[in-house]
């Protein structure tokens, strides 16, 4: 009997790391969300979203939280109204930098309101390879698809009990007109 508490208890500490960390509640009415979906060629583990002109540095100032789901899909919450732009992306055994300076950042900039739902888009990562310098060049395209509805979509059970699953509702239903 010990030993089927102790699968179970195994199993469920297993399946609690496979998905990310259920979003937070909605702390204050100005605050946003920012959404989208992304493709690298390897699984992606992190994705590290800043704002533009602040600098980070754990552990007194860090990043936004974004919440990272298996089929690609991201959710930064609870961020205040700024410029924000995705500055990498992390996978198990790849490191994968967009932004190397302000111009970088500012070509790449989103733009975030007051208590706005925003789709930064969809995003594919390609390596470029210099063969005369054996250098790995990374190019962050933005595509189509999926669509700001189809990740939104996706997200909807996700945020279940949540405020986020309101705004998500209500975003929706703007998509329909």
């Amino acid at each position: 009997m010990r030993r089927l508490g102790g699968l179970l208890l195994l199993c469920g500490v297993l399946a609690a790391c496979a998905l990310p960390a259920p979003p937070d509640a909605v702390q204050a009415p100005d605050n946003a969300m920012v959404f989208g979906h992304l493709v690298a060629p390897q699984e992606i583990t992190k994705i590290e979203f800043r704002e533009y002109g602040k600098f980070y540095l754990p552990p007194f100032k860090i990043p936004p939280r974004v919440l990272v789901f298996e089929n690609g899909d991201f959710m930064v919450e609870n961020i205040k109204p700024g410029k924000y732009y995705i500055a990498a992306v992390y996978s198990r055994f790849r490191d994968y930098t967009f932004v190397k300076d302000n111009r970088t950042a500012y070509q790449n900039m989103i733009h975030v309101q007051a208590g706005e739902t925003k789709f930064a888009g969809s995003f594919v990562i390609h390596e470029l390879t210099d063969t005369s310098r054996f250098r790995r060049n990374v190019v962050l395209r933005k595509v189509r698809k999926p669509a700001e509805r189809d990740v939104l979509r996706n997200m909807y059970e996700f945020t279940r009990g949540t405020g986020w699953q309101a705004r998500i509702d209500r975003r929706l239903k703007e998509l329909r007109m």
